[in-house]
């Protein structure tokens, strides 16, 4: 706790969360967005190894996989919730549907505590909260170094380049 470490850093939001004042369908957006990342390869393994981080904040998720996760399995655990969202929506009405958008950046995080509650801390939270608020429902950025662990791993990348703010990104979906 307390210290600065390596990560990839996936911030996913769910798309216009905040606009629904129902609160049956806010509790089934969250639930079918939980479900969908428990739904993944990735997820349940590296809870059991120790090797993520969790931190709910609002209606969006980030998750800090540690250095023993490769950016390809990130970029599968990515590429794994939206699949389980598309199969989860399959008989939502449209309107109902749940969907989201987010950012996988490659940096150091530090896991902090506040008041008895844990949080994700640094400038990778920040950045990905700023990145994500202006991509739309379906859409994922990643930054640079994200995009270089893929490349290092041997994964074909030709990502279009996107401005944020004076930041390049990539984007991984949409």
């Amino acid at each position: 706790m307390n210290e600065a470490t390596d990560a990839f850093l996936v911030a996913l939001d769910i798309s216009g969360f905040s606009n629904d004042v129902d609160p049956d369908q806010l509790l089934n957006h969250r639930m079918s967005f939980f479900q969908a990342v428990e739904l993944t390869r990735l997820f349940p393994e590296a809870r059991d190894q120790g090797t993520v981080r969790v931190h709910f904040l609002g209606d969006e998720l980030r998750l800090a996989f540690l250095a023993a996760v490769d950016a390809w399995e990130v970029k599968g655990f990515v590429d794994d919730v939206f699949a389980a969202l598309d199969r989860l929506n399959r008989h939502v009405p449209e309107p109902q549907r749940t969907r989201i958008r987010g950012a996988v950046l490659g940096g150091v995080v530090t896991w902090r505590q506040w008041r008895g509650c844990d949080f994700l801390n640094g400038q990778l939270p920040i950045q990905a909260q700023s990145w994500t608020a202006s991509l739309a429902p379906g859409e994922v950025a990643a930054n640079g170094p994200f995009r270089v662990s893929l490349q290092t791993e041997g994964v074909p990348v030709n990502l279009p380049e996107r401005d944020f703010s004076g930041q390049p990104g990539y984007m991984l979906r949409g």
